[in-house]
């Protein structure tokens, strides 16, 4: 009995270790070192000259490259172009990139579906974008006032 439990317990572990091993891929090349699902590794934002002016100089146009591009690319498997945004918003006071947290925070499930303090903090940062004028915040500010509005009744 015990000797069918010992080659049960191999058999399950050889077949879990098969299975997920098709599934599971470790990455780890230079800018890209995790385990996940899929093997990621942005190919637009990791022009090196580009990601630095941004980090150290919050240059605009490579913010918006590096933005476009992430956004554009439907491999990228969440919005990876939230730290950006946060340099831009935090560091630099870029007004677009405080709307870009909150798409990037809420992606496409929108603020209903985070937990209360990422929520918080997407609300924040939109306030933050309509206060500084973003026509895309005060669009989504309008929207969700309308959503709650509605839901009051």
């Amino acid at each position: 009995m015990k000797r069918i439990k010992s080659i049960l317990l191999t058999i399950t572990v050889c077949l879990g270790y098969f299975i997920l091993g098709r599934f599971i891929y470790f990455c780890t090349e230079y800018d890209t070192v995790y385990i996940s699902y899929t093997c990621y590794k942005p190919q637009v934002p990791y022009n090196h000259e580009r990601v630095d002016r941004v980090l150290k100089n919050g240059d605009v146009n490579s913010y918006i490259e590096i933005v476009d591009s992430i956004k554009s690319d439907s491999y990228q498997p969440y919005p990876t172009y939230l730290y950006y945004s946060l340099v831009m918003a935090d560091e630099y006071n870029y007004a677009p990139a405080f709307y870009d947290v909150y798409a990037a925070l809420t992606d496409k499930n929108g603020v209903d579906s985070l937990d209360g303090e990422t929520k918080e903090l997407a609300m924040r940062y939109l306030k933050a974008a309509v206060e500084r004028g973003d026509g895309r915040a005060v669009k989504e500010f309008q929207k969700i006032r309308q959503h709650s509005m509605e839901k009051l009744k």
